[in-house]
């Protein structure tokens, strides 16, 4: 699904218009990321959890070139489904 075809259905599912649709669509994705770029989680209770988490810093190898490398330690997001859509998921046939 692209991000027009979210608006395209939450227009219809709504009855907004579809400039509305994308701004309060794009609007809340900017706030997700702000909330998680500041350390924060939100929790979207039909959905999962957005948060952050610590990497350690650790030792890597450039495959190419064989070369060891430090990879310094940071910050990352993530997401974690709600055992729902997990269980949702799960139950799909595999191709």
């Amino acid at each position: 699904m692209t991000l027009n075809d979210l608006v395209t259905s939450v227009s219809t599912e709504t009855g907004a218009t579809k400039k509305v649709a994308k701004d309060i669509i794009n609007s809340t994705f900017r706030q997700i990321a702000k909330t998680v770029e500041a350390g924060d989680q939100i929790l979207v209770p039909s959905l999962g959890r957005f948060n952050s988490k610590n990497r350690k810093a650790r030792k890597a190898t450039n495959l190419t070139t064989g070369e060891k490398l430090d990879v310094p330690a940071k910050k990352v997001p993530t997401f974690t489904y709600i055992k729902k859509v997990k269980d949702e998921v799960s139950k799909l046939k595999l191709d």
